[in-house]
């Protein structure tokens, strides 16, 4: 979900913040606040299929452009918070941390996280086993421990990690290994699941033992890419 708030030159909403630092509680009060003062507000999204289909940066970048399309105020320019550019139909500025720094910005942070809540609780009506009232879809061990058990529904996207590791048949000695390899802060973190997974290797099946050789080399490229820390 993605949204898009043209507020007034002189509007000012008391507390006012990136999303992610204020409660829900008061993520709603603010995001009844800015619908009833902003001269605009639009919202766009991107269905699980899209994400699929076309990954999560490019899916939010579609969502951004859908959003922009659905204004019925041209603003002078949009400020898209992070460094990519959707390429909507208005001139564009890029500006890393945008939330923390532009009060258009945060607002649309607001819109579309309380968006974005609302229908997982919707969700949550439909679908009750997987909790998507409190984790709202985030890989909590709640969420993952209900994938396990009840498999995905319609609404989780294929190419989310734990999805597609249950889809495929992997084990779940898989799944702590990848997760370990993908939590490796540095080479002397990933270098030790490295030997876990060599001591291993002969109680996992040879496609699983193959795909994680080939995850741990990746990251092992990206973490000599970054250099030490």
């Amino acid at each position: 979900v993605a949204a898009s708030v043209i507020l007034g030159p002189d509007t000012v909403f008391p507390g006012l913040n990136d999303s992610k630092c204020l409660t829900a509680e008061r993520r709603e009060i603010l995001s009844k606040q800015i619908k009833e003062a902003a001269v605009d507000v639009t919202v766009g999204s991107a269905s699980p299929e899209e994400i699929d289909r076309l990954n999560i940066l490019q899916a939010s970048l579609l969502a951004m452009r859908r959003a922009l399309a659905n204004h019925s105020v041209r603003p002078d320019r949009v400020i898209v918070d992070g460094n990519q550019l959707p390429g909507g139909p208005f001139p564009e500025i890029a500006l890393v941390d945008g939330d923390a720094s532009s009060c258009s910005v945060a607002a649309a942070s607001i819109i579309a996280k309380t968006t974005r809540d609302r229908r997982m609780r919707a969700y949550h009506e439909e679908f009750p086993e997987y909790g998507f009232d409190g984790h709202k879809g985030y890989a909590s061990s709640d969420h993952i421990e209900a994938l396990r058990s009840f498999g995905p529904c319609p609404i989780h996207r294929r190419s989310f990690r734990t999805v597609a590791n249950l889809l495929q048949g992997r084990s779940d000695d898989f799944a702590v290994y990848e997760t370990g390899i993908e939590q490796a802060g540095d080479l002397k973190a990933l270098e030790a699941i490295g030997r876990s997974i060599a001591e291993a290797r002969d109680c996992l099946p040879s496609e699983e033992l193959k795909e994680l050789r080939s995850l741990f080399s990746r990251k092992r490229d990206r973490l000599n890419r970054a250099g030490p820390k």
